[in-house]
């Protein structure tokens, strides 16, 4: 409650307030008396109220080394679930738009693979979580009644992101839909913030719907390559839109279908120091971080030069805040990505 109650009392000073908090909490509850371990973790939890928040929101929270780095800061379950509590009294305090059902995802999301990772520091290896989720999977019911050839199939997805994000159920009502596409189909869900999710066999251009929703805040998105040439995208928004608002979106996903569809978007202005390419951060995936200011069609700009450059984007996080965004890009590991490094971000600027 203590921690709760000063984590911002730094505030107000030209210097950083974290440290400053961390100092004039150790100070005042030094004067009252507080055990000197409950000192040590108020202040600990002062320092760094916005490490899971930040981190949740800006980083891969699937990521091992990530995790590991968190973690490390945070060793216990009780560190973990006092951080988490003082970051949900935090986001809330900020303003009802900031703590929402996406963001209390993202924070439980870390704070789940953190004590998983405390209780098996092999859990977040992609392979083994990949593993688990297929036993997971063959043990289910509803998996069981699958006709064995999409069994397979779903075993069989390339791509490590369902079985490490998604719950059985899920995995299992995006493969049978999937089974029955022969073009696309789509689906939009508005309860607490817009989610689009996208089947399809056919070509899109999300170049064309991005740049069309520029306007709605993106939060993230995923691209997963399943079976037979088709593809799942889920894209979620940080907000909620107006019902009159789904029909408009609805009809610009069917448009991005057509094929002479064309994408017009001012090209954002992007310094080559803002783009930062890692093809060390997992055995599938390579990551690229998009620091810079914030403009719209960022997204679409991005989605268009990969598309060009024959490269796959698997998932894409947004993190906007005042006039600068945050993004994290988890691309597909191939020649073209990896070995195009320099050239790729001359595409971008």
């Amino acid at each position: 409650k203590l921690a709760t109650l000063l984590h911002d009392a730094g505030k107000g000073r030209l210097s950083d307030h974290h440290p400053i908090g961390a100092k004039l909490f150790k100070a005042y509850t030094q004067k009252i008396g507080l055990s000197p371990e409950d000192i040590e973790l108020g202040s600990k939890l002062v320092l760094y109220h916005n490490r899971l928040s930040q981190t949740a929101q800006k980083e891969d929270i699937y990521s091992p080394l990530i995790v590991a780095q968190f973690t490390a800061l945070f060793p216990s379950k009780l560190e973990l679930d006092m951080l988490l509590l003082l970051t949900y009294a935090d986001t809330t305090g900020v303003g009802s738009n900031i703590y929402n059902e996406f963001t209390a995802r993202l924070f439980k999301g870390l704070h789940k693979n953190a004590l998983d990772f405390l209780d098996n520091r092999e859990f977040l290896n992609e392979t083994h979580k990949r593993l688990e989720r297929i036993e997971k999977l063959k043990s289910s019911a509803r998996f069981k009644e699958l006709p064995k050839i999409l069994q397979t199939k779903i075993i069989n997805i390339e791509s490590n992101i369902p079985f490490i994000r998604y719950k059985t159920a899920k995995i299992i009502e995006i493969a049978t839909e999937a089974k029955e596409i022969k073009n696309y189909k789509y689906k939009l869900a508005n309860k607490n913030f817009l989610t689009i999710e996208i089947i399809k066999k056919s070509r899109i251009n999300m170049g064309y719907l991005l740049s069309k929703l520029r306007n709605l805040n993106l939060a993230n998105m995923d691209i997963i390559k399943l079976f037979d040439d088709k593809k799942y995208f889920k894209i979620d928004f940080n907000q909620k839109v107006e019902k009159d608002l789904l029909q408009e979106i609805g009809a610009v996903i069917e448009e991005a279908f057509l094929p002479d569809t064309v994408t017009q978007t001012q090209k954002p202005q992007i310094a080559k120091e803002d783009i930062i390419i890692n093809c060390t951060h997992g055995i599938q995936y390579a990551q690229m971080k998009l620091t810079t200011k914030d403009q719209k069609g960022l997204l679409a700009h991005v989605m268009n030069v990969f598309e060009k450059l024959d490269i796959d984007i698997v998932s894409a996080k947004l993190f906007t805040r005042k006039d600068r965004t945050d993004d994290l890009f988890l691309v597909e590991k191939n020649g073209n990505f990896c070995d195009n490094e320099e050239f790729i971000k001359e595409q971008l600027v």
